[in-house]
């Protein structure tokens, strides 16, 4: 006979040990207290520094509107009878817009008319700053920039006689401009002259000494805006898109939107001009087979008319009644002659 004797569980409790370990890791930050609050400090400052010194990004935005025959626009055409003749072209669907609207072949033509492969930046004692256009005290026209197959950099200062010199090339090799003049280096030709729109500031913060040059080829150029291009519809039921455009330079973020919207506007009208002009080329063009249709119908129902000696019954009609209308006035003629007669020879028999 066994005798199981079942004793109860025993239970230890944690809490002795958990509050040794709290305070062991109080001890430590106690301990290495310092530490902490110059990593505290540190990480502050490398937050402020980057905010003071790093290059900012901006946004410029913007809106257009399509027509949608299916949202209620109209067509190129709005003529029912084109329409009809299925002439008119479709309205532009926001979906098909949007597509245009982030096209390689839109973005190029912007970037090759305001020379967006060309990055100038304002160099600093800490870093470096994107200006454009009125920001830049010169003008830099690139005549070939389809030469450039990979980055360039060059680097421009002024002199104190307030020339510039241009730097370039692996050797460093130094060029001093004359303004108006075309230059050729590397087989990259360009011009500079003075920006009549530069202003200086009276404190003179934005006269910076040295530019430095970022010549990007065409096709990097092009995908970097692209990316930074966002196009999307306003809503579901709205015909309208909104642009928005992320750039280191305001001034030419807001440029390089403009000339986007300018140029997409353009080919707009130039497609509904030529559309315009094919339709009415082709009405043109069908209206003078349809003339010349008419023209042999009615040659062989004339010569049908007169192999088959049909007259044509409205014409003899009016020919009829105008030879019945001279019967009756000769008629009454010959009758009143008639009359006279008769009395004449009445009075004859008499006398």
């Amino acid at each position: 006979m066994q005798n199981n004797t079942h004793l109860p569980p025993v239970f230890q409790s944690n809490l002795p040990e958990e509050s040794a370990d709290i305070k062991q890791l109080l001890f430590k930050i106690m301990r290495n207290w310092p530490w902490i609050i110059l990593s505290l400090i540190a990480t502050m400052a490398i937050a402020w520094l980057y905010n003071r010194y790093a290059e900012p990004v901006y946004k410029s935005k913007a809106s257009i509107i399509i027509r949608d025959e299916k949202k209620g626009g109209g067509g190129l055409l709005d003529n029912p009878l084109l329409r009809e003749l299925d002439m008119a072209g479709g309205g532009k669907l926001v979906d098909n817009e949007i597509e245009i609207l982030q096209s390689y072949d839109l973005m190029e033509e912007v970037v090759r008319k305001e020379q967006l492969f060309l990055d100038i930046k304002a160099k600093g004692n800490l870093t470096s700053r994107s200006v454009f256009a009125k920001e830049f005290p010169l003008i830099i026209r690139v005549a070939n920039p389809n030469i450039i197959n990979q980055p360039i950099q060059w680097s421009i200062t002024r002199q104190l006689n307030g020339r510039w010199s241009l730097h370039y090339g692996a050797h460093n090799s130094e060029l001093v401009i004359t303004r108006g003049r075309w230059y050729i280096i590397n087989g990259l030709k360009f011009q500079m002259t003075d920006n009549p729109d530069f202003r200086a500031n009276a404190d003179s913060s934005n006269l910076v000494d040295e530019y430095l040059l970022h010549f990007n080829p065409i096709k990097i150029a092009v995908n970097n805006y692209s990316l930074a291009l966002n196009v999307q519809p306003a809503s579901k039921t709205a015909t309208i898109i909104n642009l928005e455009l992320t750039d280191y330079n305001n001034s030419r973020a807001q440029t390089a939107l403009n000339a986007l919207i300018n140029i997409y506007n353009q080919q707009a009208l130039e497609d509904k001009s030529r559309v315009t002009t094919n339709t009415l080329e082709f009405l043109t063009g069908r209206l003078a087979i349809i003339e010349k249709e008419l023209r042999t119908v009615e040659g062989q129902v004339e010569r049908f008319k007169s192999s088959n000696r049909i007259t044509d019954i409205p014409a003899e009609a009016q020919q009829y009644l105008d030879q019945a209308k001279q019967v009756d006035i000769q008629k009454a003629e010959q009758q009143t002659q008639l009359s006279i007669l008769e009395s004449l020879e009445s009075n004859l028999k008499a006398n």
